[in-house]
Parts: structure tokens; C-alpha cells; sequence
């Protein structure tokens, strides 16, 4: 498996354990299959997208600080077993950013699968000889669909290999993705599956192989077709078993330390060629010294001066340093504070800035993890100043919390001085 993107592929095949279907956009055609051996024949030597059925595939959006994509995974790694009703340890994860960022962070899709069915599609991509480029969820196609129909929020409604697939997106993003078997109408299946992570009901798209009458909009496309598209080859997402992405790694860093040493050996070859022109230069100048001693003589005091200058700028240099590093980086204070927090409280927000007060916004079940969580900080030594800004008593959906917001100094994020007003 490929961990390239960017990448159209004419072939999209949908892959549960006992079925899979495929979908040709050459020929804008679907075939099932038992297997992806059976598969093959069909897709031949074309690049194939792989999307994973509702029923293998974990999906979670979450909004992270705005960073880097590899800054992130540690931290995602790190949550992975509080997302997810597997171990970490059992899964196989990747993730993509999205386009929606606000003042607290960007959102970010979170793909996780087992890594036991992984491993078994895998095996079963190996055995079939497919050239397959990425797995990924197939609710993705999802998002593709509904953007393609001018939609950034709705439903999808499609078939799945094990049932019906519900697919909601919100501002552009996968929020949330289900299978129903039918138990009750789809309209309230769909109405349910909003509620589920705290949205209103809204607005649902039909694809054609579902008969969907209360849909207000239908689509002739399906979430497979959508993963053959040109904005789904823009997709991060791919899903690999976690000793490829281990054994990745290491030859990037093999890569990197072969590049720096290449650069080493060339700056190694430029500085001979300095100092073999430094030579010549400091045997002219002793010629000339000779010939102009008393010369020499001022321009050596005037070096010793300039050198005085330079050590008390050095001085002042080594002063300020500190200002500018930090004690603890805003990746070592997100770490401190994760690990102190206790069961039964989840923080739901953050703010920190240069010098001033951490705030720390979240809900508790009880007092009880409050009070943990303020005496853990106050024993980890790397904060001070803790304290419990507010604590409010609310209801989420008929359970009683605690609305609260501690407030907190890193220790050693210094504040800059504002020199820009003289003192009279």
C-alpha cells in the first residue's frame, strides 16, 4: 500500500471482510465480489483507491492546535484509547487536516481502523496483486459528494456492504458516519445520527441506490464513486499497518542522515578551499604589517576595542536569551497538563499566551475530579499561581456536570517588558 495521494484513480473498490464492491469510472460501472482476488480481474493493473466499510473503520473530528501534521500525531497518538472504544495499542490510525480553523484550532479528521483487520486487508491486497495507491474510510467519498453537489452540510444516504450508511458533514468536514440496518425509518435514523454528536437535524442527499422519498436533495453519484474524483486524490488519509509506518520513518531519518552528511562533506571540502585561500591572504598581509607597523599597531587597538564592544554585546546577548526560549515549549505544557488530568473531567478548551495566565475550560462529572485535577497540577512543580476560576453546575442531556475553568502559570513563560512609553 502506497502512502502516496494526490493521485486519480480510475478504480475504487469498497472492502468489508465478506464482500466488496467496485466501481469503474471508465465504464461508470459496479461490480460485487466475494473477494479482492475476484476483484482483480476487473480492476486489472489501474491504480485502485481502497475504501474501508462503515462497519471496519473508526471516524473522529476533533479540533487540535493549528499546526504541523506530523507536530500532531504525537498528540493524537497520545488520545488515540480516549477516542476510540479499542486500545490504542490495537489500532492503526491516520489523520487529515481540514480547512475549517478558528481561534481555537483546526479541525482534524481522525481515521482509525484494527490493526487486525488491517492486517487482513493487507494480506488480501498482497494476494490479489491489485495496485492499490490508499486506503482509506469510504464515508470520505461522503464529503467529496456533497461538496460536488454544492452542499458543505448534509447527510449522505447510501448503501453500505453491511446496511445503510449515514454520513454526516458539517462546514466541510466528516463528523460523523454510521451504519443502520433498517430498524426504523430513515428519517429518523438520520435525525438520530445529528443528535448524536450534538446537532440539529438538517438537510439529507439521497444517492441513487437508496429510496430515501423525505431526502430533499438526490444524487446520481455514491461515496465510492466520489473516492475517484480529483478533490478526493487531495485526501491525507492512508491507512497502514503500524510496522510500515515505523520502518517509513526510518528510512526517512536513513534519507536525512545521508543528505547531512553529503552537506557535511561538502562544507568540509568548501572550507579547505577557504583556508587554503586564507593562507595566501594572511602571507600577503604579513607583508604588508611589515611595511606598515605603525599601522598595524592602531588597527590592533582598535580590534581589542571592537572586541570589548563585541564581548558586552555577548554579554547582554546571553542576558536576554532566556526571554526568548522559554523554560517549557507550548508542546511540553500541553503534555503536562494531559496527564494530569483525572477520570471523570475532560477539557474542552485551552488558552495560553506569551507571559500571561493559562486558562483551562472543561466539564467534570463531580467536584470530586476537580479537586484532583487542581491538586495534580499543583503537584507536578511545572505551574504555578492554580487556581479554580469558575465551577457552574449544568445538565448534559439530563446528567448533571460541572462547568469548569481553572487558571494556571507555566512556570518560566516569561512576559516581555513593553519599553515603549518612558517613565517620566
Amino acid at each position: 500500500m502506497s502512502k502516496h495521494h494526490g493521485i486519480v484513480t480510475p478504480i475504487a473498490i469498497e472492502w468489508s471482510p465478506k464482500r466488496v464492491r467496485l466501481f469503474d469510472s471508465g465504464s461508470k460501472s459496479h461490480f460485487e465480489f466475494a473477494s479482492l482476488r475476484e476483484a482483480s480481474s476487473a480492476a486489472g493493473n489501474r491504480p485502485v483507491t481502497v475504501g474501508v466499510s462503515r462497519r471496519n473503520v473508526f471516524i473522529r473530528t476533533v479540533r487540535l492546535p493549528n499546526a504541523a501534521i506530523e507536530d500532531l500525531r504525537p498528540l493524537v497518538q497520545m488520545r488515540l484509547g480516549e477516542m476510540f472504544p479499542v486500545d490504542a495499542a490495537d489500532l492503526a490510525y491516520d489523520i487529515m487536516l481540514m480547512d475549517n480553523v478558528t481561534a481555537e484550532g483546526r479541525m482534524v479528521l481522525i481515521a482509525a481502523m484494527p490493526v487486525n483487520d488491517l492486517r487482513e486487508l493487507a494480506a488480501s491486497i498482497k494476494s490479489s496483486g491489485l495496485k492499490v495507491v490508499r486506503v482509506l474510510p469510504v464515508s470520505l467519498g461522503s464529503v467529496y459528494l456533497s461538496l460536488g453537489t454544492g452542499h458543505e452540510t448534509s447527510a449522505v444516504v447510501s448503501e453500505d456492504l453491511t446496511g445503510i450508511g449515514i454520513d454526516i458533514i458539517a462546514d466541510r468536514a466528516l463528523m460523523s458516519s454510521r451504519v443502520t440496518v433498517g430498524t426504523a425509518t430513515l428519517e429518523t435514523e438520520v435525525c438520530r445520527t445529528h443528535q448524536m454528536i450534538g446537532l440539529p437535524c438538517g438537510d439529507s442527499i439521497a444517492t441513487a441506490d437508496i429510496r430515501f422519498p423525505e431526502a430533499r436533495y438526490q444524487s446520481s453519484s455514491s461515496p465510492l464513486e466520489a473516492l475517484t474524483t480529483v478533490e478526493a486524490s487531495n485526501a491525507t488519509i492512508n491507512l497502514r499497518l503500524p510496522e510500515v509506518v515505523a520502518a517509513e520513518r526510518i528510512s526517512i531519518r536513513r534519507t536525512s542522515t545521508l543528505r547531512g552528511t553529503m552537506l557535511l562533506l561538502a562544507t568540509a571540502g568548501v572550507w579547505i578551499v577557504l583556508l587554503s585561500m586564507y593562507k595566501t591572504k594572511v602571507a600577503a598581509v604579513s607583508k604588508e604589517v611589515s611595511k606598515y607597523s605603525g599601522t598595524t599597531k592602531q588597527l590592533s587597538k582598535t580590534k581589542v576595542a571592537e572586541e570589548n564592544k563585541a564581548n558586552a554585546l555577548a554579554a547582554v546577548q546571553t542576558l536576554i536569551a532566556p526571554s526568548f526560549r522559554p523554560a517549557q515549549r507550548i508542546s511540553d505544557i500541553l503534555s503536562a497538563v494531559d496527564r494530569n488530568v483525572p477520570d471523570g473531567l475532560w477539557l474542552n478548551g485551552l488558552t495560553l499566551e506569551r507571559g500571561k495566565e493559562m486558562q483551562l475550560r472543561g466539564v467534570a462529572k463531580s467536584s470530586g475530579p476537580v479537586s484532583a485535577f487542581t491538586h495534580n497540577l499543583e503537584s507536578d512543580g511545572r505551574f504555578r499561581g492554580i487556581h479554580l476560576s469558575f465551577s457552574n453546575s449544568s445538565l448534559i442531556d439530563k446528567t448533571p456536570v460541572q462547568l469548569i475553568s481553572v487558571g494556571a502559570i507555566p512556570i518560566g513563560n516569561i512576559p516581555f517588558a513593553d519599553v515603549s512609553k518612558k517613565k517620566k
